[in-house]
């Protein structure tokens, strides 16, 4: 099960000598940017504890099945319903379970997005970890460590998640997704850092996009500009919006670069739209542009007429 975790070489030898020590703390925060793995390792590390093999955790046992089913009494997880907070019901809830004994001799409580927690809910949290109970282990997973209470952070063994390296993100999903390796190195690039962005993109429609703005910007014209505003601001992916925000910025971002004499390159279309908008603009300029949207990132799912704001945005960028 440790080999199947992509990256994250030094937490994993950091929690592997804790295992072998026989060392455990009563609580732990794991923390690092979304969509790196970090429930993985601690429902991974969850199972080593609990494993009774030799080569824990074997992935085979039956412990370990139901582990990595979902379904074991001794590990219990908390996360919040959608983009909600996880509220004192569900604090009750890790209450009522711990009450007793653990089964298999350890149990583990695994808090997902801790910071999402409600004051109420991180005030009884904070009740638990002072006196956890005997053989009661709690991994918090955050993004967010500073919106957390002091008082829990205090409580906890850190453990800081590194953002995934970009041939780590594009050997994994080259290895998993019939996609080429360039495409792959591409997503790798935009995923920054996060193996959960790369697996959410969708590489057939990226490099549709990426094709949409290379045309948009090769041709200056006005009248492609209106379409293409009307056409991406009726889009139905919800998703698509933003990821168009953020994959002009890092045009934007790239021809800045090369602009300030950084060589290295994305290669093909990336490179193509980059230095376009390189020569059109000034050091200045760019940064200007970058600017906006950054302050736009934000807006641009909460406006009702996206097609006015898309026309305004494409217009004051690729202009």
């Amino acid at each position: 099960m440790w080999g199947e975790i992509v990256g994250h070489k030094r937490e994993i030898s950091i929690l592997t000598k804790v295992l072998e020590k026989g060392e455990l703390a009563s609580t732990y925060l794991f923390s690092g940017i979304d969509g790196i793995g970090k429930r993985k390792v601690a429902v991974t590390f969850a199972a080593a504890s609990i494993c009774s093999k030799d080569n824990r955790p074997c992935g085979t046992c039956p412990d370990c099945s139901k582990i990595i089913k979902g379904v074991h009494p001794d590990l219990v997880e908390v996360e919040a319903e959608g983009e909600g907070e996880i509220k004192i019901d569900d604090v009750r809830e890790i209450q009522s379970r711990i009450k007793y004994a653990p089964i298999s001799g350890k149990r583990f409580v695994i808090i997902n997005d801790a910071h999402r927690m409600t004051t109420s809910a991180a005030n009884a949290a904070l009740k638990i970890l002072e006196e956890p109970p005997i053989k009661n282990h709690f991994i918090l997973i955050t993004s967010m460590p500073s919106n957390i209470l002091p008082t829990i952070l205090s409580r906890c063994q850190k453990i800081s998640f590194s953002p995934l390296t970009e041939q780590e993100i594009s050997g994994y999903i080259v290895s998993k997704f019939d996609i080429p390796e360039d495409v792959a190195r591409h997503v790798a690039m935009l995923a920054e850092g996060s193996i959960g962005r790369a697996i959410s993109l969708n590489h057939e429609s990226l490099k549709t996009l990426i094709n949409e703005i290379l045309d948009v910007t090769r041709s200056n014209d006005t009248t492609r500009l209106l379409v293409a505003a009307e056409r991406w601001s009726k889009d139905g992916d919800h998703e698509r919006l933003p990821f168009l925000i953020y994959l002009l910025h890092r045009f934007i971002h790239n021809a800045l670069l090369f602009k300030l004499g950084f060589k290295d390159r994305w290669g093909g279309t990336f490179d193509e739209v980059s230095a376009i908008l390189e020569a059109r603009n000034d050091k200045d300029s760019l940064i200007r542009k970058a600017k906006v949207l950054n302050d736009m990132h934000w807006q641009i799912t909460k406006t009702y007429n996206k097609q006015l704001m898309l026309e305004e945005l494409l217009f004051t960028l690729l202009g």
